[in-house]
């Protein structure tokens, strides 16, 4: 099993996104999927460092989307949607992470994964799944099976990685 990096940074964020049902914008979120039928992958690890210019609270969310993204691109700032493998040998992904999409995912109307709130004038923040606690991804076209990471409140500059496992 796998393992890759996904990255966008500076995602420099316009909009807060509430709680529930919320249709997500272009260049204000991170999203990561899968991208065929039968496919599954874990996101394992997540650090959020700020990079805001004057003190800004940031409360982060990871949420699944009700909706899901179709025709998902890099937004802003983002190099590419196409993870990195962490070892030479590893094969082609098979999800990609995105900011931008042609239709874009909205979050799904259930409590965040996980909720992160810091200061993004510097603050970091690194989530590691505990054996048993981490986010599972499936199937490209199953609502619910996106995940996004977006701020509930704050519009403090961030950079966003994750470590995500295929399986």
């Amino acid at each position: 099993m796998a393992l890759y990096s996904t990255q966008f940074a500076p995602l420099t964020i316009a909009a807060a996104f509430a709680q529930g049902s919320t249709a997500l914008t272009n260049n204000n979120y991170f999203g990561v999927k899968t991208t065929a039928a039968g496919n599954m992958a874990r996101i394992i690890e997540v650090f959020i460092g700020g990079e805001a210019s004057s003190s800004t609270v940031n409360r982060m969310a990871i949420r699944r989307n009700s909706v899901s993204t179709t025709t998902p691109a890099a937004g802003n700032n983002q190099i590419s949607t196409t993870p990195l493998p962490l070892s030479w040998s590893a094969p082609a992904s098979t999800f990609l992470d995105y900011g931008a999409a042609a239709t874009n995912a909205t979050t799904a109307n259930l409590p965040a994964l996980h909720i992160m709130a810091f200061n993004a004038f510097g603050g970091v923040i690194r989530w590691v799944a505990a054996p048993g606690e981490e986010m599972y991804m499936a199937t490209n076209t199953a609502n619910n099976n996106d995940v996004s990471i977006s701020s509930i409140s704050g519009l403090g500059a961030v950079s966003i990685t994750c470590i995500v496992e295929e399986l």
